[in-house]
């Protein structure tokens, strides 16, 4: 809560996890400075932002109210760290996994559309297969690795863990 002078009021002991220390007394703009210095307290409440805290970023998500009478303001900050990089893990999964199977469905389309379309001999033929069967083999995998991760996901299958010793 920024209270007089602009400083922080009071802090429930959930915000000293995401602000690193107990903010009460510091300057409000301080204790909520987004990377670039800019106070969030002017920041549109709801969305995601980063927060400056010592050395690191935190993402945050935001919501600011005015308390009664202008007797300052009320800031609720939800640590989104972890979500934001959950986010930014499955994007780059989606990411690989649709360029693991673009890359041998290019060559299997190719090929079969020459095989299709020309009049090809036997060892021609027999090549262009072989291209478009090693193809197959390898989007198999991307596929087979794919579900292993969903099913992983979906709490169907535990890993199990064992030591061991590296040389």
């Amino acid at each position: 809560v920024p209270g007089p002078g602009g400083r922080v009021a009071g802090a429930n002991p959930a915000a000293v996890t995401p602000l690193g220390a107990n903010p009460e007394g510091r300057r409000a703009d301080t204790v909520l400075a987004g990377p670039d210095g800019v106070t969030l307290l002017r920041a549109p409440s709801g969305g995601s932002h980063e927060l400056k805290v010592g050395e690191r970023t935190v993402m945050v998500q935001l919501s600011v109210a005015a308390l009664p009478s202008n007797a300052g303001r009320v800031v609720v900050l939800r640590d989104v760290s972890a979500q934001s990089q959950i986010e930014r893990m499955t994007a780059e999964f989606l990411s690989n996994i649709s360029h693991g199977l673009r890359t041998p469905l290019t060559p299997i389309k190719g090929y079969a559309e020459m095989i299709y379309r020309r009049d090809l001999g036997k060892d021609q033929v027999k090549t262009f297969a072989g291209t478009i069967l090693d193809s197959t083999h390898r989007m198999t995998r991307v596929v087979e690795l794919l579900v292993d991760v969903a099913t992983l996901e979906a709490g169907r299958v535990q890993p199990r863990t064992q030591e061991v010793h590296a040389k």
